[in-house]
């Protein structure tokens, strides 16, 4: 008898089998092995990233003490150091202080008297003025809140202890004679609590000879443990900072701040490495700290076992060189990653085996007729990711899907086309990049917002037809986005004849105020060397008015779900849309706000021209004029400038007398100055009927 043979039904099954079973335990090592080392990859540059996001954000703290510290020895220096001025300069430094709730205190120290202005903030945030004296009997301290344009005093001690020479920051800094940071500890600058912080110290005349006092910034460390503390690096993975001293090392930031402070004998210190009870640490710090220091700017990183888990640890000393000696630290347990890959395999085995199945039975027939199109929308979709729309011939297959693949692709670049001259273009390049959905919500970010207005459009509106109208405002339109983006910045919107810009996002910019500022004036320049050629063309030659504002504003995707606009949002906007409309009260072009009058730079000659409160903002604001380059005026021009300033302080404190008299010389030379004849007006009126006792000098408007 003949032995039985397999049919060939079941010789295919088996050998079919055999080869996708074959192929799924190889896929399997395959992606375990490759995915155990694309982990440890991974793993590597999540991370140095996490170091190098820390270091980011120290950087700019322990730069913005050193930054703010240096503002308060210039106000110090201006207002002077003697007793009777300390609270005048306190409610300056105040203002400091508001600005950066990341400083516990600011302190102003007189090194010949041991006299000092401090402003502290309390545990509710709230600022509160601390003045301290040294008498014949002892050294007094009185604390003062602002009230009005008086003091009050909320506490008062005859017998204060306290003395900021004796800082070692202090100390430092006077000996050096110039920036110091102390070490990490206990801040005593504070008013009901203690919190753990550094100082840093500026000399009063950093760059003069002799030590006649210094600024001290203390800068809170809380705020650096609460950000750390929201870092997620991988599930079990955290973030943490810590001070290399001469004879130990200390942990100054921790996602868990309790266990930063010990308390012996019923005294707060700050706790030792042992005490912090973080075995990882100190693995970390004696493997690394010291090769970390060795090479600064560059994160070192080993692997360990502690506690039966193997820990993936990076280090960097921080890039900020001046500072403390801090050292970044990174921990993440292996584990994290590896459970991934074991998902990953599963998930391959599963979907593999259909996939093998399905490769099997159609690869070979279809690869070939749908490849080179598929190739070839591949190629385009590159092109597409660099905003690149050139019209191309879409390649057919025979295939009706594939077919109709590519003709939507060429339906799509044609639609795509059009959304690139309707969105900021960076940030639509941002988006087809990152692959991701736009979705509503923004970020706090420092931006710098112009509103452009065409002076005289409206009337000119009532004269032109709608078609002729709708050609001399795209001109114009043209010219001032192109100038708006020859200089970084982002075109938002156009409300008629407003152009509506701003600087710092999506893309960074190095100084948003001066390039905002440098738009204006190259865009009124622009405009005027415009003029004979639409003269020529019997075109209707238009001014241009400018408001500009700068500070913390939110920019994003503002809207609904399904309609959604990318903006700036926020008091800084507000502002910079008022003072365009204020132009014309002071017949002036263009109008900053305070923020960008401070922040633009020395190439720009500015003039304080009022101090307002725009409609709907109950806050008083100074506002600003850019008067233009300072290379491109004469001496007199700028001496001008300081003669309408003292005006303006003469009459903000009531001497409209001495006003007048600033004014008159002025508004002869210049009679087409609007600021200049406006506040002589004022001046003139005030000495015939001075205001009532409760008159502050602002100006208030109510429309918008």
């Amino acid at each position: 008898m003949f032995r039985r043979k397999p049919s060939i039904r079941r010789v295919l099954i088996l050998t079919v089998s055999a080869i996708i079973m074959t192929t799924l335990v190889v896929i399997g090592f395959v992606a375990f092995f490759s995915g155990r080392q694309t982990v440890g990859d991974l793993s590597q540059r999540i991370v140095r990233s996490t170091v190098k996001q820390v270091d980011d954000r120290v950087a700019s703290l322990l730069n913005s003490a050193q930054t703010q510290g240096r503002l308060g020895a210039r106000l110090a220096n201006s207002e002077g150091l003697t007793r009777d001025r300390l609270a005048g300069l306190g409610v300056k430094i105040m203002d400091v202080m508001a600005a950066n709730p990341q400083f516990s205190a600011m302190t102003v120290v007189n090194d010949s008297t041991g006299d000092y202005v401090s402003v502290v903030q309390r545990p509710n945030g709230a600022l509160v003025i601390q003045v301290s004296t040294v008498t014949e009997t002892g050294r007094t301290r009185e604390d003062l809140v602002p009230f009005g344009s008086e003091f009050r005093t909320i506490y008062e001690s005859q017998n204060w202890d306290f003395d900021p020479r004796q800082l070692f920051s202090y100390q430092g800094c006077k000996k050096q004679e110039r920036l110091n940071w102390g070490s990490t500890d206990l801040l005593r600058a504070t008013v009901d609590a203690k919190s753990i912080g550094v100082t840093c110290a500026v000399p009063l005349n950093e760059y003069g000879p002799g030590f006649t006092g210094a600024v001290l910034v203390d800068l809170s460390v809380a705020d650096l443990s609460n950000y750390i503390s929201k870092i997620r690096v991988a599930e079990n993975g955290y973030a943490f900072l810590i001070e290399k001293r001469t004879s130990d090392t200390i942990v100054v930031a921790h996602p868990d701040r309790g266990r930063l402070l010990t308390t012996v004998d019923g005294v707060d210190r700050l706790a030792t490495m042992t005490e912090v009870g973080d075995p990882v640490i100190e693995r970390t710090v004696s493997g690394l700290l010291q090769e970390s220091i060795g090479t600064p700017n560059e994160v070192r990183s080993t692997v360990f076992t502690e506690n039966n888990r193997r820990w993936l640890v990076g280090m960097q000393t921080v890039s900020y060189n001046v500072g403390p000696v801090w050292a970044i630290g990174v921990a993440v347990p292996e584990e994290d990653f590896m459970s991934g890959v074991r998902q990953t395999v599963n998930f391959v085995a599963l979907i593999g085996a259909g996939a093998v199945l399905v490769a099997l039975t159609a690869v070979m027939f279809f690869a070939r007729r749908i490849s080179s199109p598929l190739v070839a929308l591949a190629k385009e979709t590159e092109r597409i990711r660099e905003f690149d729309f050139s019209q191309t011939e879409p390649r057919t297959a025979g295939i009706r899907e594939v077919d109709q693949l590519a003709q939507g692709f060429s339906q799509m670049k044609i639609g795509l086309r059009s959304f690139e001259k309707m969105v900021p273009g960076e940030y639509a390049r941002s988006l087809l990049r990152s692959g991701e959905e736009a979705r509503i919500g923004g970020e706090r970010k420092h931006i710098s917002t112009s509103f452009a207005d065409l002076v005289g459009f409206t009337s000119l509106s009532e004269r032109l037809a709608p078609e002729e109208l709708v050609g001399v405002l795209a001109e114009y339109l043209d010219l001032l986005s192109e100038e708006v983006l020859r200089r970084g910045g982002t075109v938002d919107k156009f409300n008629g004849d407003d152009v509506m810009a701003f600087w710092g996002a999506p893309n960074p910019v190095p100084n948003v105020a001066r390039m905002a500022c440098e738009n204006a004036l190259a865009s009124r320049q622009a405009v005027l060397e415009k003029h004979p050629e639409w003269a020529a063309a019997d075109k209707p030659a238009l001014r241009v008015s400018f408001g500009i504002g700068t500070g913390d504003v939110i920019v994003g995707n503002i809207g609904s779900r399904r309609r959604m606009h990318y903006t700036v949002i926020g008091d800084a906007v507000n502002l910079a849309s008022r003072l365009q409309g204020l132009n014309k009260a002071y017949l002036t072009e263009i109008l900053i706000d305070e923020v960008t009058a401070r922040e633009c730079g020395e190439d720009f000659v500015t003039r304080r021209i009022d101090y307002v409160a725009v409609a709907g903002r109950e806050e008083a604001t100074a506002i600003f004029e850019l008067v233009g380059w300072r290379a491109a005026l004469t001496e007199e021009e700028i001496e001008d400038v300081a003669v309408y300033q003292e005006a303006l302080g003469s009459y903000r404190i009531r001497k409209f007398d001495h006003t007048v008299e600033l004014l008159v010389p002025l508004n002869e030379k210049y009679p087409q100055d609007g600021p200049i004849r406006i506040l002589l007006t004022r001046a003139r009126t005030l000495v015939d009927a001075p205001p009532p006792k409760e008159w502050d000098g602002v100006t208030r408007f109510t429309v918008k």
